[in-house]
């Protein structure tokens, strides 16, 4: 049997679990009949909606993206509301607001090749029930989260290398860590707190 998981990531960035589905195998077949359910689950207009967002959402001209962002809320009520929502975003998805911004190669499968080695080490020689899988997941996706947090925090100080002295704030820390780290180590400490 195969665990199948379709993961993306919310405009705050942080990965969320869209659908899941156990499969008997990993062949072709079962992919489209998991993706046909999955249709299925959305409604009738799904494909006739994805393609009237993606058209909106990939206008280069803000007036028209307007234009066709109204149209699909007149178009599928039943996505209003969503649709409200993601509007306020649209700064970070739709292209004709994001055509200028550098984006840093982010894309989504970058993502998703981190959450399948995260699944990898979880499920490496584990007896972990089924049950408890998906808890299992969200808590690795969480932290996951934090780290890649902490880690845009850390960018985001500015730094000063290659400083004789360590950073004024540290210096009785330095002062002590003299006598017991090593002088490699000792650069390693101080080029962190720099």
């Amino acid at each position: 049997m195969v665990l199948l998981l379709v993961v993306g990531f919310n405009n705050d960035r942080c990965n969320v679990l869209l659908a899941q589905a156990l499969l008997l195998d990993e062949n072709f077949e079962s992919h489209v009949w998991m993706f046909t359910q999955l249709t299925k689950s959305t409604g009738n207009d799904y494909q006739a909606f994805l393609t009237a967002f993606y058209s909106c959402r990939n206008c280069i001209v803000e007036n028209v993206f307007e234009q066709w962002f109204n149209n699909l809320l007149q178009n599928y009520p039943n996505a209003k509301t969503y649709l409200e929502f993601i509007y306020k975003t649209k700064m970070y998805w739709a292209h004709c607001y994001t055509k200028f911004k550098f984006t840093g190669g982010m894309i989504a499968s970058s993502r998703v090749e981190s959450v399948n080695g995260c699944l990898k080490r979880l499920l490496h020689n584990s007896n972990i029930p089924l049950c408890d899988l998906i808890a299992e997941i969200q808590r690795l996706l969480d932290l996951q989260d934090k780290e890649n947090e902490y880690n845009f925090w850390r960018l985001s100080i500015p730094t000063i290398r290659h400083q004789k002295n360590s950073n004024f704030l540290f210096s009785k820390i330095d002062q002590i860590l003299q006598h017991y780290l090593t002088p490699t180590m000792l650069k390693m400490h101080r080029n962190e707190m720099n």
